[in-house]
């Protein structure tokens, strides 16, 4: 019988069978070039069958073939041989059951934890008192006119910001709303290339309801990034200073909103959407509801705050992923409200120059800056900026970043380079 009749006969793959062969567990004759299965073979075939229903492993298969091959099955000899394999077997097979059963009763508890109903705080946060003499007019940077707020526990959850040139902006549950600075980005074509955003009842931010289209690999690159981030900062005291964390970045504050440098710091939070706002703040609010933040939902750059007011800019991928939406540069935008010596330090991506995952962003996203995924462009305008790098890092690189980047072509390396950098 030839190899493929073989295969059919016990509904295995040619791929199996000749690592079989390899293994010394089965042992067919050749005819020419090709392999002659014998009533014989088909014989411990079916004996090989039954034993991995046993739940017999490969080593455990070939002691038995062994012993089988060597003796004949009518002698009772072979009795003292077999014996003690199924002994040790059965054996086996009963402490699985034990640690199963022990990993079922855990799985339970855990599954009754986790259905078990708690009450979940509705508090959410409001914009620190402090915070409000930063408050200016984007336009003018005249201060506002502030009237009509709700003040609860030295936070405002409510009000109005109106300005004398005309600029109007509002507290609505503790976000302020400012004025978009076009339409283009209340536009759903743009909410929905820019945070990918879905018809569900209840979007959730970015990275958790995107989490599953992203590699284990990719995510483990963001993770290393993030753990890059905190060692660079840590050392450092921001008590009292103004963190700015744009858009996609507040995960990284989200998970690092207990550390020190953001325990006595204020925080500014922005975003295009109040939708996106509001998701990534519930999360917060959860785990840290007095922390000093304040979230401003309808911009990114065109802030309604003082100019010069930001120490540090934390820039996980924020400017990447804002190159890919505007022909300019995110820190040509923030840079009005830098410090003369102020820090920035987060995550950028980049592609190789020439790479097809490069074309394909130029054809999907028609109002990307140019040549906004190589790495040489990032650190132009870092420099025409005025920082220069204190650390630098090429955390790793993947081939294979997952299906929410759309733009990835197979094959080409998506490269994942940590920065840390401050003004001249």
């Amino acid at each position: 019988m030839k190899i493929g009749k073989f295969c059919e006969k016990f509904d295995i793959s040619p791929t199996t069978v000749r690592f079989y062969i390899k293994s010394g567990i089965l042992a067919p004759n050749k005819k020419n070039s090709q392999y002659d299965f014998t009533s014989a073979d088909m014989a411990e075939m079916e004996i090989i069958c039954k034993l991995k229903e046993l739940s017999f492993n490969l080593d455990e298969i070939k002691q038995y073939l062994q012993i089988i091959r060597m003796y004949d099955i009518q002698d009772e000899h072979i009795r003292e041989h077999l014996l003690p394999l199924y002994e040790l077997k059965q054996q086996s097979l009963e402490k699985e059951i034990q640690v199963i059963r022990r990993s079922i009763a855990i799985l339970q508890s855990e599954i009754e934890a986790l259905r078990e109903e708690k009450e979940v705080a509705t508090f959410f946060s409001g914009i620190p008192l402090d915070f409000s003499p930063f408050f200016a007019c984007p336009k003018c940077n005249s201060l506002f006119n502030l009237s009509d707020l709700q003040v609860r526990g030295n936070k405002i959850y409510s009000g109005k910001l109106k300005c004398q040139c005309g600029y109007t902006a509002l507290i609505e549950d503790g976000i302020l709303l400012a004025e978009a600075e076009s339409e283009y980005y209340q536009s759903p074509e743009f909410h929905v290339l820019h945070y990918r955003e879905s018809h569900v009842d209840e979007p959730d931010f970015v990275f958790f309801q995107y989490m599953h289209d992203i590699t284990s690999e990719a995510t483990s690159l963001i993770y290393k990034s993030y753990l890059w981030i905190d060692s660079v900062i840590k050392p450092y005291s921001f008590k009292n200073k103004v963190i700015f964390v744009p858009d996609l970045a507040s995960h990284f504050l989200y998970k690092h909103i207990k550390k020190p440098y953001f325990r006595d710091a204020f925080i500014v939070v922005s975003g295009f959407s109040k939708e996106t706002i509001m998701s990534i703040k519930s999360h917060i609010d959860l785990i840290a509801p007095d922390a000093k933040i304040i979230y401003i939902a309808n911009t990114i750059y065109d802030l309604p705050i003082k100019k010069k007011l930001f120490d540090l800019w934390i820039d996980a991928i924020s400017s990447y992923n804002f190159s890919f939406f505007h022909n300019d540069s995110l820190h040509r935008k923030i840079d009005p409200y830098m410090k003369q010596d102020a820090r920035t330090v987060g995550l950028t991506k980049y592609y190789e120059r020439g790479c097809r995952s490069l074309a394909n962003i130029a054809r999907l996203y028609p109002n990307v800056m140019k040549d906004q995924s190589l790495l040489d462009t990032f650190k132009t305008i870092m420099d025409e900026m005025g920082y220069h790098f204190l650390k630098e890092s090429l955390i790793g690189e993947t081939v294979d970043p997952g299906p929410y980047y759309e733009y990835h072509a197979p094959g080409d390396h998506h490269c994942y380079y940590a920065f840390f950098a401050e003004k001249k």
